[in-house]
């Protein structure tokens, strides 16, 4: 019980309303563990999520998702779409990911990334689906 009390004077101290300060202390990846179990995701989901970021990590050659921001986010993704030719639903859980990560784990300790990552909007999600289609109706002639 007490341990829920810390956790929820924390949440409180983050400054944000549903926020989460996650152990500095602890590797990136455990620290997105911590936030999701803090926020009550699904084991399955907290596993996914894991691996969508580890392989965005490894993507930008072990670089600190806290030097990356939106550019790099985006070319990952395209090259999940045109190179690895993963569904646009697997483009899109990535995305929800790495929306996490900058998010719920990097924004709440209060420090802002190099580049401040923003989400995509309609019309780059747009051209991004757009993109996606030609490059399968090249695949399929």
């Amino acid at each position: 019980m007490a341990g829920v009390r810390g956790d929820m004077a924390r949440a409180k101290a983050s400054g944000t309303g549903t926020g989460f300060i996650p152990n500095p202390k602890l590797k990136l990846l455990d620290q997105v563990s911590e936030v999701m179990r803090f926020k009550h995701y699904s084991i399955r989901t907290e596993r996914t999520y894991r691996e969508w970021i580890k392989r965005y990590i490894f993507f930008h050659s072990k670089r600190h998702p806290r030097e990356l921001g939106a550019a790099e986010v985006g070319r990952f993704l395209s090259d999940l779409a045109v190179r690895h030719k993963v569904a646009a639903s697997t483009q899109n859980q990535a995305f929800n990911a790495l929306l996490f990560l900058y998010r719920e784990v990097l924004d709440s300790r209060g420090y802002t990334p190099t580049r401040t990552p923003t989400s995509v909007t309609r019309i780059t999600s747009s051209i991004l689906l757009l993109r996606l289609g030609e490059a399968r109706t090249l695949e399929m002639r």
